[in-house]
């Protein structure tokens, strides 16, 4: 058995800041969203930005078939954080490899599957055969996307909120510059996806670095499961609702090119989109709240966790 160590309890202000940060984190990169879409759809046409959107729904559909476990993992490394509990090179080690089998198996589904895919949504009618490489970059894309996963969820279990905010806004500048640079020069959406795959990457392995800087020293992840069983029941009940979301949210548009073209999806995705932008602030509420309120139990302030909660939900 080791030693726990309760770390210092977060002040008030700094729940606040904290919160602020979360909030900015998701606000940021949707405001450039607001201004680059509208352009790079007149760049593109309805088509081809059609086929863009549904690719580009990629990384959050990947996220949202991990069976809960990013969101299970935030809140059970908040707590082995708070407490500096001895077990969490195992939990880090078990839901790494948990998360990067998910993205391989994703993956693999997809790829096999990107023929059928392609004919199906109406890619093939519109960029030919690319269509099927297209989704085959995509399924490279979702296994990219869960097995470098774990440094963001440590950054969000340590509610190091300004440097999410810092990544993601930068990731989300380049992203968008480049597509729209792409598109000026008339380069293929295949091309555009892989220079998306190229910034994931990028991305996770800044995050890693940020996120190992803040880890304790000498630390070793362990290949360990018990945590990731210990949540089982917890990722179960997320993992229904992240694919409640990902129906309302997400495969709408796909719906839309599968029954209808992929231009008609491009223009409802640009519709949909720029109307459910607002939807970030619950988002961003979500993201804050999961670790704050993991910390605060590990503490034993429970009477705080229901405070806060019931701040949250007046918002």
């Amino acid at each position: 058995t080791g030693v726990y160590v309760v770390a210092p309890a977060p002040s008030q202000p700094s729940l606040r800041r904290k919160a602020l940060t979360s909030f900015a984190s998701f606000a940021i990169p949707v405001l450039i969203a607001l201004i680059a879409m509208p352009i790079l759809y007149r760049a593109m046409g309805a088509s081809a930005f059609g086929i863009l959107s549904i690719t580009l729904i990629t990384p959050t559909f990947a996220m949202s078939f991990d069976f809960g476990m990013s969101n299970a993992a935030v809140r059970r490394i908040a707590d082995d954080l708070q407490i500096q509990s001895p077990t969490l090179g195992a939990t880090l080690g078990g839901y790494s490899i948990a998360l990067s089998t998910i993205g391989l198996v994703l993956g693999v589904v997809l790829a096999i599957a990107a023929s059928t895919l392609a004919s199906l949504l109406g890619f093939e009618k519109t960029v030919g055969q690319d269509g099927t490489t297209l989704l085959r970059f995509c399924a490279l894309w979702a296994t990219i996307t869960l097995v470098l996963a774990l440094p963001g969820i440590v950054l969000r279990a340590q509610q190091r909120f300004a440097l999410i905010t810092a990544v993601q806004t930068a990731t989300t500048i380049a992203l968008w510059l480049t597509l729209l640079m792409l598109a000026i020069y008339d380069r293929s959406i295949v091309e555009m996806v892989a220079a998306a795959i190229l910034l994931t990457a990028l991305t996770g392995f800044i995050s890693a670095w940020l996120a190992r800087s803040q880890l304790p020293a000498g630390l070793r992840f362990k290949a360990d499961f018990r945590a990731v069983r210990a949540d089982a029941r917890f990722s179960f009940g997320l993992s229904l609702l992240q694919l409640s979301n990902v129906l309302a949210f997400q495969l709408d548009r796909v719906i839309v090119s599968a029954l209808a073209s992929p231009a008609a999806a491009g223009t409802y995705a640009l519709c949909v989109g720029l109307a459910n932008k607002t939807l970030f602030g619950i988002a961003s509420l979500t993201s804050f709240a999961f670790p704050a309120v993991a910390s605060l139990r590990a503490e034993g302030r429970n009477a705080d966790v229901a405070s806060l909660l019931q701040v949250l939900q007046r918002v």
